[in-house]
C-alpha cells in the first residue's frame, strides 16, 4: 500500500466514508500507518459526550486524549455536548484544542433538573475566559432551561466566526428589567436563524433591532407564538423583510383562525425576495391560502405546506398557486399531519 499516493489513497477513505460511514474508518485506519491519518479525520470529525454516560465516557476520552501518540482533537469538526449540570472546566480549556471545530451544539436532557441554567452560563464564561470556539460557524442551542438574553449575547460577541444560530427547546428568552443589554459585537457573518421557543422571539428581536445596524437575515426558521410579544418582530419584517431567501415559518397558540392569518401576512408582505418557503404546524391550516396570498410579489422556486383536506380549502388553496405571484414555483411538497398520539394512546 505505500507504494500508492497519498492524494489517491485519502480518495479511497474519503469514498468509503461517505459511502459507509465511520464505522469503517477503524478498519481503515488498521490498515496501514499510510491510511492512518486519513481515517483517524474521519473517525472523530463527530464527537458527542452524551450526559447520562457523561461521566464515563469523558473520563475515557480525555484518557485516550493523553495516550494518544497523534493529535486528535483537530479532527473534531462537529461537537455535541450533552449535560444536566455545571460545565467541567478542565474538559472545557482541552476543547480549545479543537481549532477545526465548525459545528457546535450545546443541550441539556429534558428531565427537570435545577442545574440546568449552569451550562449556559458556564459556557458563556468559557468562551469569555480563552480563545474557545473562535472558528465555530453553526451554534446550535437545544436547553430545557430559560435562555437569559445578556447571557446569549455574551456567547455570540465571543464567537466572530458564527454563520447559524438554532435556539429550540421548551423554554423562554428572558431579560430582567432592571440588567441592561450588554455591548457585545455581533457575528458579521450571522445570516441564518432558527427560533422555536415558548416565548421570547421578540425580545431576541428587539435586541437585534437596538443594534446600531440590524443584521441581515437571509434564512429564518421561526416557531411562534400568537400570546408573544412580536411587535419587534414585524418591525424587524418592515425593514429587512425584503432581503430574506428562505423563510419556514409555524404559528401556534391560537385558538382564533384570525390571529394566525394576522401574524402570517402581516410577515409575508414584506417578503418580495424569497426563493424558499415553508408553512407547517399552523394551529389553523385552513387560512393558508388567505396567507400565501399576502405576498406582494414572489420569486419562489420551492414550496412546502401542511397536507390539509377540505373542498374550500383545495379550492382557494388552488386559486391562490394559480396567480401570477407564484408562476415561478417549480415544486410544491406538502407534509402530511402528525399523529396524534395522545388519542392513539386512549385506547390502550
Amino acid at each position: 500500500m505505500q507504494d500508492f499516493p497519498q492524494e489517491l489513497t485519502d480518495k479511497v477513505i474519503d469514498a468509503v466514508y461517505f459511502d459507509a460511514g465511520s464505522k469503517c474508518m477503524k478498519t481503515c485506519s488498521l490498515v496501514c500507518r499510510q491510511w492512518l491519518p486519513r481515517s483517524r479525520l474521519h473517525l472523530f470529525s463527530t464527537l458527542r459526550l452524551d450526559s447520562k454516560t457523561y461521566t464515563d465516557r469523558a473520563g475515557a476520552f480525555f484518557q485516550l486524549l493523553d495516550n494518544s501518540p497523534f493529535p486528535i482533537l483537530p479532527n473534531v469538526q462537529s461537537l455535541d455536548l450533552r449535560y444536566d449540570g455545571p460545565l467541567d472546566e478542565a474538559h472545557m480549556a482541552r476543547l480549545q484544542e479543537c481549532r477545526n471545530l465548525r459545528d457546535l451544539g450545546i443541550a441539556t436532557s429534558w428531565e427537570d433538573n435545577e442545574k440546568h441554567w449552569l451550562v449556559l452560563q458556564d459556557f458563556c464564561r468559557s468562551i469569555q475566559s480563552g480563545n474557545l470556539f473562535l472558528v465555530v460557524s453553526c451554534l446550535d442551542f437545544r436547553l430545557n432551561t430559560d435562555i437569559y438574553l445578556p447571557v446569549l449575547i455574551k456567547i455570540l460577541g465571543g464567537i466572530p466566526s458564527l454563520q447559524k444560530l438554532c435556539i429550540t427547546g421548551s423554554y423562554n428568552i428572558t431579560a430582567p428589567e432592571e440588567t441592561p443589554a450588554p455591548s457585545s459585537p455581533f457575528p458579521p457573518n450571522l445570516h441564518a436563524l432558527n427560533i422555536s421557543v415558548v416565548a421570547g422571539t421578540g425580545l431576541f428581536f428587539g435586541w437585534v433591532l437596538s443594534l446600531p445596524e440590524a443584521p441581515t437575515f437571509t434564512s429564518l426558521e421561526l416557531r411562534l407564538n400568537v400570546d408573544d410579544e412580536l411587535d419587534s418582530l414585524e418591525e424587524y419584517f418592515v425593514r429587512k423583510g425584503g432581503v430574506l431567501e428562505s423563510l419556514s415559518l409555524a404559528i401556534w397558540g391560537a385558538s382564533d383562525r384570525y390571529q394566525v392569518y394576522l401574524l402570517g401576512s402581516r410577515l409575508l408582505q414584506h417578503t418580495t425576495a424569497l426563493s424558499e418557503l415553508k408553512i407547517t404546524d399552523l394551529e389553523t391550516p385552513s387560512v393558508l391560502p388567505a396567507i400565501l396570498s399576502s405576498i406582494p410579489s414572489s420569486k419562489l422556486e420551492a414550496l412546502t405546506i401542511d397536507e390539509y383536506h377540505g373542498t374550500s380549502f383545495l379550492a382557494d388553496l388552488a386559486e391562490t398557486l394559480g396567480s401570477p405571484v407564484f408562476s415561478t414555483v417549480q415544486s410544491i411538497t406538502r407534509v402530511p399531519p402528525k399523529p396524534d398520539w395522545g388519542r392513539f394512546m386512549e385506547g390502550y
